[in-house]
């Protein structure tokens, strides 16, 4: 390499990484910034404790990387500087002189309070700009052990939108949403508060909580103890996978006898030779040569169908797995929810009768009667 190419090369890569990093600084500016003020407790909260929830509501925020959050040192010198103490509370009009002299546009005030054995986690955030309440979610538990939890996905809940918690916007009863739409997300608020109840209350792993806030919480709209519509779409994932997998079945089996068509065509045709077969009106043999190319035609063809219908066969019996795994999560939510089982068939009834008598020639006759019906 010339020395000329060598710094053309130095300097492509110095052009390119001063680019990365004034395209990092540019993001950076258009994000949002905002001041996590330190957590207030009521009742008798621990102010260490009180610490770490608002330490690790800004860590998930940071790590969400909707807003930029203002640094904790940064904050610390600003309520130095107007004398404020940690566990002190904070009015709007203080939270909105604190986030200006910070540099945000956002100021969120959280507040823990322990009122009998539950506690209450509210965040509320203020634009600084209008001082007007543009989010506020409030979560509760009875075990302390879920604070930690909960101020992560309240972090979650605020950066992505979603209807975590109460929502309130007290300058519209709607939310900027249509009454229509209000009225679902209302909807979909209260299933997701009562599944969270059960979510405090039942020991799930971290797949099934996302499961539950993916699912039943923001697309079916439904709680985990709710007997028919579990149960429906529990037979509805079954269906699905048994007709995926039955259809793959099918499909495959087909580019099986495809190929078995091929080999079979292959060995008739191995061992054919050229031969007269008859003749036509002007005295012109034709040979048997026009059959064999018939034949090679076919062979060819089951050899493509083959080649297409086996995978796609394998494609759908791999989708069936996604049905059959919805039905799984399902049945396993809801028997520890409920404590009860979900079957695909909502009643079987089976009875068997045993008859003896005797017929009209005075001969012993025994008769068994069985009569099935389900119900679906």
């Amino acid at each position: 390499m010339s020395k000329r190419n060598i710094f053309v090369f130095i300097i492509f890569v110095i052009s390119f990484f001063v680019c990365a990093e004034m395209k990092i600084k540019a993001n950076e500016e258009i994000k949002t910034r905002i001041a996590i003020l330190p957590f207030f407790g009521r009742g008798n909260i621990n102010k260490d404790l009180l610490e770490l929830l608002s330490e690790n509501f800004g860590i998930k925020l940071t790590e969400i990387g909707e807003y930029s959050v203002v640094e904790r040192n940064e904050l610390n010198k600003v309520l130095n500087e107007l004398k404020f103490q940690k566990g002190d509370a904070f009015d709007d009009k203080s939270a909105v002189e604190i986030g200006k002299l910070a540099g945000a546009q956002i100021v969120v005030i959280g507040t823990v309070t322990l009122l009998d054995s539950d506690y209450f986690i509210s965040v509320r955030g203020i634009d600084l700009k209008t001082g007007i309440v543009i989010f506020a979610r409030v979560l509760d538990t009875s075990n302390k052990k879920d604070l930690v939890r909960m101020v992560e996905q309240l972090a979650t809940s605020i950066s992505k939108g979603d209807n975590i918690g109460i929502n309130i916007n007290p300058n519209d009863p709607n939310n900027g949403k249509k009454p229509e739409e209000s009225s679902k997300a209302e909807e979909l608020r209260k299933v997701a508060q009562k599944n969270n109840q059960f979510m405090n209350r039942i020991r799930f792993v971290e797949s099934e909580r996302n499961f539950i806030d993916r699912y039943y919480n923001k697309i079916w709209g439904f709680t985990l103890d709710d007997g028919s519509r579990n149960f429906s779409k529990y037979r509805q994932s079954i269906g699905g996978g048994v007709a995926l997998a039955v259809s793959g079945t099918t499909i495959f089996l087909g580019g099986v006898i495809s190929l078995a068509v091929m080999f079979n065509y292959s060995q008739n045709t191995s061992y054919t030779e050229l031969v007269v077969d008859y003749y036509d009106g002007l005295g012109n043999p034709v040979y048997v040569e026009e059959i064999v190319k018939r034949t090679t035609y076919y062979k060819d063809t089951a050899i493509i169908l083959g080649s297409v219908l086996m995978p796609l066969g394998v494609i759908f019996l791999s989708l069936s797995a996604i049905p059959f795994y919805f039905a799984y999560k399902i049945y396993t939510l809801y028997k520890k929810t409920t404590g009860k089982k979900l079957t695909f068939f909502e009643r079987v009834d089976l009875n068997i009768g045993f008859v003896m008598c005797n017929d009209i020639f005075d001969r012993n006759e025994s008769k068994l009667n069985i009569s099935m019906s389900i119900k679906l």
